[in-house]
């Protein structure tokens, strides 16, 4: 009886824990429409290519951003197409249309398409 009641008691533990990890961190329809890797296409108003410079929106809340190589991972979020993507150095703000966004880089706007 008592092994029973181990097992029981350990499988409420894990469901328990599992309800909790689905809870957190699921994507609203618009940020879930928004997931993908987008390519700088434009800095300045200036036309911009590369491989090494994009912006990847990840189902995980976390974003990949990188200019000529050198960027790193964030946090980000959207609602109502107002772009947020936090990281340690402070909030970038862009704005998500259809498949371009446009984020305020210091002033400086950079246009990336999907």
């Amino acid at each position: 009886m008592k092994r029973f009641a181990k097992v029981t008691a350990a499988a409420l533990v894990l469901v328990l824990l599992l309800g909790c990890l689905t809870a957190c961190g699921s994507l609203s329809d618009e940020e879930s429409a928004a997931v993908g890797k987008y390519q700088l296409t434009s800095l300045m108003g200036i036309s911009y290519g590369g491989d090494d410079s994009y912006l990847e929106l990840k189902d995980n809340g976390r974003a990949e951003l990188y200019i000529d190589g050198e960027g790193g991972t964030y946090k980000w979020s959207l609602e109502d197409g107002a772009l947020t993507i936090s990281g340690s150095d402070g909030d970038l703000t862009g704005t998500v249309e259809g498949d371009v966004i446009v984020i305020d880089m210091g002033g400086t706007p950079a246009a990336f398409e999907r």
